[in-house]
C-alpha cells in the first residue's frame, strides 16, 4: 500500500510538471512569434489590411469580377490561347499585374476601350488586342488601352484596329490627377487610326504627364496619325527605337491651342520612318515649348521628312533622310537657340532649299552633306525672315554639296522690316556666301 501510494503521489507531481513546462513553453513560444513578427518587414498589401499578392490563373467567369477579387499586387495570368470578346472594358482599379489578355471588341460597338488602368503601379504584359475599326463612326472612336494612373508599365503587347489610339496616357476619369512615373515598351501595332502611343496631358494643360520612358514602339499603318504622340504639356518624357510605315509621322509633338499646354524636356532619340509624311513633326503653337532634343532620325521616301517649329533650346543631330524629292526636306520655324549638325541628305531632289530657317534666334548649323540631284536648288541653307522684327545669331559651317554652283547659305527677306543682324548687334548681317533670294 504504501509503494503504490508513492507511485501515485510521484505521477501526480509529474504530470503537473509537464503542464507547468508546456505552458512555460508555449508562452515562450508565443512571445517568439510575436517578436518575430514585429522585426518581418510588412508587404504595403499587409499595411492596408488586404490579403497577401497572389498568381491567380484567370479560366473562365467575368474577367471584371475576377480582377476585382484579387487581391492588390497580385498576378493575374490569362490564357493566351483563348480570345475573349468583351462589350465593356476590363477596369483595373488596384495595384496587380494583367498577364496574357487576349481580347476583342465586337463590330459596331463604339466609344468602349479593352483596358481601363485607374490606380498606380499597374502593369499590363503580353497582350494581344484588337479593335474594331471600320465598323464605328469616328465620333464613337476609342482607345484601346487607357491609362490614367502612375507608375505603370505596358509592355510586350500587340495592339491592332484601333478606332483611336492604341495606348491613350491621359489624366481621366471621376477624379482627374497628374500622371507621374510609367513606361511603355516592345509595342507592335497596326491599322490604328490614330497614334499608337498617345501622350498628352488634359484640362488645358494644368494636368501634365511626366516622367515617362516610351521605347522600341513599331507602327504599320496609321492613315490619321503615327507611332508615338507627345502633347498638351508632356514633360520629363524620353521617347526611342520607333518604327513607322505608312503613317503620317513617327513621332509628334503639339498642343491644341492652350497656353498652359507647354511641352518641354523631351528626348527622341533612334526613330526610322518609312514611306511617311515626317520621321518628326512639330505642330506646335509659340507658347514657350522648349528643351527638345532629336537625335538618331532616319528618313525613308517621306514627303516632309523633319518640320520643326516654336521650341526654342532645339537640338537635333545625325539626321538622315534618303529618297526625297520636293520643296524642303527639313524646316525650322520660330525657334531660339537651335544646333542642328551631322545631317546626311542622300538622293535627294529638292526644288529649292535643302535646309530652310526662319524666324530664328542664334542658330548653329554644322556638317551637312547633299548627295543627290541639285539642279533645282538656290540655296544648301535658307535663311528666312518673314516677321517684322531683326534677328540675330547664325552660325554655319562644313557643308558639302557636289556639283552645286549657287551660295551654300542664303537670306530671304520676306518682310518690310524685319532683317537678319550679326551677333545681337545693329549691322545688318553681310557675308560673301550669303546672297538675296526672292520668292
Amino acid at each position: 500500500m504504501s509503494v503504490d501510494k508513492e507511485g501515485s503521489e510521484f505521477m501526480v507531481w509529474y504530470c503537473n510538471s509537464v503542464r507547468n513546462g508546456l505552458q512555460t513553453l508555449s508562452l515562450g513560444m508565443l512571445l517568439t512569434f510575436v517578436i518575430w513578427g514585429i522585426s518581418l518587414p510588412v508587404t504595403a498589401a499587409e499595411r492596408d489590411g488586404a490579403a497577401p499578392p497572389k498568381i491567380l490563373s484567370y479560366t473562365e467567369g467575368d474577367l471584371q469580377d475576377f480582377v476585382d477579387q484579387a487581391p492588390p499586387y497580385s498576378v493575374i495570368l490569362c490564357n493566351r490561347n483563348r480570345e475573349l470578346v468583351l462589350s465593356s472594358p476590363v477596369v483595373v482599379r488596384k495595384p496587380l499585374e494583367l498577364r496574357g489578355l487576349k481580347a476583342k471588341l465586337p463590330p459596331k460597338l463604339g466609344k468602349t476601350p479593352l483596358v481601363i488602368v485607374d490606380s498606380d503601379n499597374v502593369t499590363l504584359s503580353g497582350f494581344n488586342l484588337h479593335g474594331n475599326s471600320g465598323t464605328v463612326d469616328r465620333s464613337k472612336r476609342s482607345a484601346l488601352i487607357k491609362v490614367r494612373g502612375s507608375q505603370f508599365v505596358i509592355q510586350n503587347g500587340e495592339l491592332h484596329d484601333s478606332t483611336k489610339d492604341g495606348v491613350m496616357i491621359s489624366p481621366g476619369g471621376r477624379n482627374p490627377r497628374i500622371i507621374s512615373g510609367g513606361v511603355v515598351r516592345n509595342i507592335a501595332g497596326s491599322n490604328i487610326d490614330r497614334d499608337l502611343v498617345s501622350i498628352s496631358a488634359t484640362h488645358a494643360g494644368t494636368l501634365p504627364v511626366e516622367h515617362l520612358l516610351v521605347e522600341n514602339i513599331r507602327c504599320h499603318g496609321s492613315p490619321l496619325r503615327g507611332a508615338v504622340e507627345v502633347s498638351n504639356g508632356s514633360r520629363y518624357i524620353t521617347v526611342r527605337k520607333v518604327f513607322a510605315e505608312n503613317c503620317v509621322y513617327a513621332v509628334d509633338v503639339q498642343d491644341h491651342n492652350e497656353p498652359a499646354q507647354i511641352n518641354h524636356d523631351v528626348l527622341i532619340e533612334d526613330v526610322h520612318a518609312k514611306k511617311c509624311q515626317y520621321v518628326v513633326r512639330f505642330l506646335q503653337h509659340p507658347f514657350g515649348h522648349h528643351d527638345i532634343t532629336l537625335r538618331d532620325l532616319t528618313a525613308v521616301q517621306c514627303s516632309q521628312p523633319l518640320v520643326l517649329a516654336n521650341a526654342d533650346r532645339l537640338t537635333v543631330s545625325n539626321v538622315r533622310i534618303n529618297g526625297f524629292e520636293g520643296d524642303c526636306p527639313l524646316t525650322i520655324t520660330n525657334c531660339d537657340g537651335v544646333f542642328l549638325r551631322d545631317v546626311m541628305l542622300s538622293k535627294v531632289k529638292s526644288k529649292s532649299r535643302a535646309i530652310q530657317v526662319e524666324n530664328c534666334n542664334d542658330v548653329l548649323i554644322n556638317g551637312v552633306i547633299h548627295q543627290g540631284n541639285v539642279s533645282g536648288l538656290k540655296a544648301m541653307v535658307l535663311f528666312r525672315v518673314s516677321e517684322e522684327e531683326n534677328f540675330s545669331g547664325l552660325d554655319v559651317g562644313n557643308i558639302l554639296a557636289a556639283g552645286f554652283k549657287g551660295p551654300l547659305v542664303a537670306v530671304q527677306n520676306a518682310s518690310k522690316n524685319g532683317k537678319l543682324i550679326a551677333n545681337h548687334s545693329e549691322r545688318e548681317l553681310s557675308i560673301p556666301v550669303f546672297s538675296e533670294i526672292k520668292d
